[in-house]
């Protein structure tokens, strides 16, 4: 039952401020100067130019230059997959009795170096001498496509690729920990600590290195790789300027032992 008689549709009419409010509103979307392809252009090429600087300081390291965690764990993520790629294949060779290279079984090494007392640079030097020590690292040169990255903190990580011998590889670590040595001495010689004692403990000299070298086997995964180089890496930490490496996925091995000075 209807209270009253419906109004038709035809008969509602917009008050004039109602008709005025709208008539606003359209005016305000409406730009306020002539659209410009010209100037359209100008502002997605600012924009791209922006998303490019970003992405690159995303996988750069601005202290060091070095290349960043990010770009890192990419890197890693590809070598994974490239390694488990190649395995299948030997598989499939080995089905079907074909020959296959056992040189080139896709397998890899990821290295972790970590900087020994790295919070006493801070402490005798400042910042500036934080950020010298970190620097050096920047320094040892990288063979191709095996380039350094600022893992964390005062740590770096690379990959190494299973093309060269395994003692070539230590080698490799060996120089790396020895050029940040003696770079470090020069640049560090040049500046002057705070104070010459400090709770038992003197400005440090020089920078080295414990290493943790872990290689890639079957069935491993990011975070295997992740998680055996940390050990090891905390493992070499344990007396400093040692290398320790992981063959096999479950044992360590002292390669280096400190420098006495």
């Amino acid at each position: 039952m209807q209270d009253g008689p419906s109004t038709p549709i035809e008969a509602i009419e917009e008050s004039p401020q109602e008709s005025l409010d709208q008539t606003s509103t359209v005016n305000k979307l409406r730009p306020s100067r002539p659209f410009s392809h010209r100037s359209l252009k100008r502002r997605i090429t600012g924009l791209k130019d922006a998303l490019g600087k970003a992405e690159t300081n995303a996988m750069e390291d601005s202290v060091t230059g070095l290349k960043s965690r990010r770009w890192f764990d990419g890197q890693l993520e590809i070598a994974v997959r490239k390694a488990e790629r190649r395995q299948a294949e030997i598989k499939k060779l080995r089905e079907q009795g074909q020959p296959v290279d056992e040189r080139d079984d896709g397998s890899f090494w990821m290295e972790l170096e970590d900087l020994d007392d790295f919070k006493q640079f801070n402490t005798f030097y400042l910042w500036a001498g934080g950020d010298l020590a970190l620097k050096t690292m920047a320094i040892p040169e990288t063979r191709p496509g095996e380039e350094k990255a600022r893992y964390g903190g005062d740590e770096f990580a690379r990959l190494i690729n299973s093309n060269i011998t395994e003692d070539e590889i230590i080698r490799l670590a060996n120089r790396d920990s020895e050029t940040v040595r003696e770079e470090s001495r020069r640049a560090i010689s040049q500046l002057t600590p705070r104070f010459p004692e400090k709770d038992g403990k003197y400005p440090p000299r020089e920078v080295t290195l414990s290493i943790g070298l872990v290689k890639y086997q079957p069935g491993m995964s990011t975070e295997d790789l992740r998680l055996l180089a940390n050990k090891a890496a905390a493992m070499a930490k344990e007396t400093k300027d040692t290398i320790i490496i992981c063959r096999d996925g479950l044992n360590f091995e002292t390669v280096k032992v400190p420098v006495e000075v």
